[in-house]
Protein backbone atom coordinates (compact mmCIF):
# COMPACT_ATOMS: atom_id res chain seq x y z
CA UNK A 1 0.00 0.00 0.00
CA UNK A 2 0.95 3.69 -0.75
CA UNK A 3 -0.65 6.66 0.06
CA UNK A 4 -0.46 10.00 -1.10
CA UNK A 5 -2.47 13.31 -1.65
CA UNK A 6 -5.54 11.24 0.72
CA UNK A 7 -5.50 8.30 -2.54
CA UNK A 8 -4.61 4.69 -1.60
CA UNK A 9 -2.50 2.89 -4.06
CA UNK A 10 -2.56 -1.15 -3.91
CA UNK A 11 0.11 -2.21 -5.46
CA UNK A 12 -0.47 -6.26 -5.63
CA UNK A 13 -3.67 -7.88 -7.25
CA UNK A 14 -6.09 -9.62 -5.01
CA UNK A 15 -9.39 -9.86 -3.19
CA UNK A 16 -9.47 -6.91 -0.31
CA UNK A 17 -12.23 -5.89 2.08
CA UNK A 18 -12.61 -1.76 2.07
CA UNK A 19 -14.30 -0.67 5.08
CA UNK A 20 -14.82 3.12 5.43
CA UNK A 21 -16.79 5.45 7.38
CA UNK A 22 -17.48 9.06 7.07
CA UNK A 23 -19.48 11.61 8.85
CA UNK A 24 -20.19 14.76 7.01
CA UNK A 25 -22.39 18.01 8.17
CA UNK A 26 -23.10 21.39 6.17
CA UNK A 27 -20.60 23.78 7.56
CA UNK A 28 -22.74 27.36 7.21
CA UNK A 29 -25.76 29.35 7.27
CA UNK A 30 -29.27 28.02 7.40
CA UNK A 31 -29.72 25.63 5.08
CA UNK A 32 -30.64 21.67 3.53
CA UNK A 33 -29.04 19.59 0.96
CA UNK A 34 -29.01 16.36 -0.51
CA UNK A 35 -25.11 14.54 0.39
CA UNK A 36 -23.61 11.17 -0.53
CA UNK A 37 -20.34 9.67 0.12
CA UNK A 38 -18.41 6.29 -1.65
CA UNK A 39 -15.43 4.37 -2.80
CA UNK A 40 -13.98 5.30 -5.81
CA UNK A 41 -11.71 3.22 -7.32
CA UNK A 42 -9.09 4.64 -10.33
CA UNK A 43 -7.44 1.15 -12.44
CA UNK A 44 -3.95 2.10 -14.20
CA UNK A 45 -5.69 2.73 -17.23
CA UNK A 46 -7.02 5.75 -15.91
CA UNK A 47 -11.06 4.32 -15.78
CA UNK A 48 -12.49 5.62 -12.88
CA UNK A 49 -15.78 4.30 -11.43
CA UNK A 50 -17.38 4.07 -8.16
CA UNK A 51 -16.88 0.84 -5.68
CA UNK A 52 -20.61 -1.21 -6.80
CA UNK A 53 -22.18 -1.25 -3.03
CA UNK A 54 -20.44 1.72 -1.03
CA UNK A 55 -22.33 4.43 -1.77
CA UNK A 56 -24.32 6.10 0.97
CA UNK A 57 -26.72 8.98 0.86
CA UNK A 58 -28.26 11.33 3.59
CA UNK A 59 -30.12 14.40 4.00
CA UNK A 60 -28.45 17.02 5.60
CA UNK A 61 -30.13 20.35 7.53
CA UNK A 62 -28.40 23.42 9.08
CA UNK A 63 -30.53 25.99 11.27
CA UNK A 64 -28.93 28.63 11.75
CA UNK A 65 -30.09 28.60 15.74
CA UNK A 66 -29.17 24.80 15.86
CA UNK A 67 -26.04 22.87 15.67
CA UNK A 68 -26.05 21.26 12.51
CA UNK A 69 -27.17 17.94 11.30
CA UNK A 70 -24.11 15.41 10.68
CA UNK A 71 -25.28 12.43 8.91
CA UNK A 72 -22.90 8.40 8.86
CA UNK A 73 -22.19 7.25 5.65
CA UNK A 74 -20.01 3.62 5.77
CA UNK A 75 -20.16 0.79 3.96
CA UNK A 76 -18.22 -2.25 3.77
CA UNK A 77 -17.14 -4.08 0.46
CA UNK A 78 -14.69 -6.88 -0.75
CA UNK A 79 -13.12 -5.58 -3.97
CA UNK A 80 -11.39 -7.44 -6.36
CA UNK A 81 -8.19 -5.21 -7.02
CA UNK A 82 -6.20 -5.23 -9.87
CA UNK A 83 -2.40 -4.22 -9.53
CA UNK A 84 -1.06 -0.21 -9.07
CA UNK A 85 -5.32 0.42 -8.15
CA UNK A 86 -5.74 3.60 -6.71
CA UNK A 87 -8.80 4.00 -4.21
CA UNK A 88 -10.28 6.91 -2.37
CA UNK A 89 -13.60 7.96 -0.43
CA UNK A 90 -15.21 11.01 -2.31
CA UNK A 91 -18.02 12.78 -0.73
CA UNK A 92 -20.79 15.72 -2.53
CA UNK A 93 -24.13 17.08 -2.56
CA UNK A 94 -26.66 17.85 -4.47
CA UNK A 95 -30.12 20.15 -4.47
CA UNK A 96 -28.43 22.38 -2.28
CA UNK A 97 -30.14 25.26 -1.43
CA UNK A 98 -27.54 27.76 -1.36
CA UNK A 99 -24.10 27.56 -3.35
CA UNK A 100 -21.72 28.55 -1.37
CA UNK A 101 -22.30 25.62 1.04
CA UNK A 102 -20.45 22.82 1.55
CA UNK A 103 -20.20 19.72 3.39
CA UNK A 104 -17.36 19.02 5.87
CA UNK A 105 -15.86 15.76 7.56
CA UNK A 106 -15.81 15.39 11.13
CA UNK A 107 -12.43 13.79 12.25
CA UNK A 108 -13.51 11.14 15.01
CA UNK A 109 -16.46 10.32 12.69
CA UNK A 110 -14.26 9.45 9.92
CA UNK A 111 -12.05 6.00 8.86
CA UNK A 112 -11.13 4.14 5.82
CA UNK A 113 -9.57 0.60 6.69
CA UNK A 114 -8.35 -1.91 3.86
CA UNK A 115 -7.63 -5.47 4.66
CA UNK A 116 -5.90 -8.16 1.91
CA UNK A 117 -7.98 -11.40 1.94
CA UNK A 118 -6.07 -13.15 -0.64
Amino acid sequence: FSLSSNRLTIARAGLYKITYNATLELNNGSNRAEGFAGIVQETSGGTVSLVDGSEGRGYHRFVHSTRPSSQTYAASVIVNVAANSIYDLRFGMIKQSLAEQKLRTIPTGTSFLVEAIT
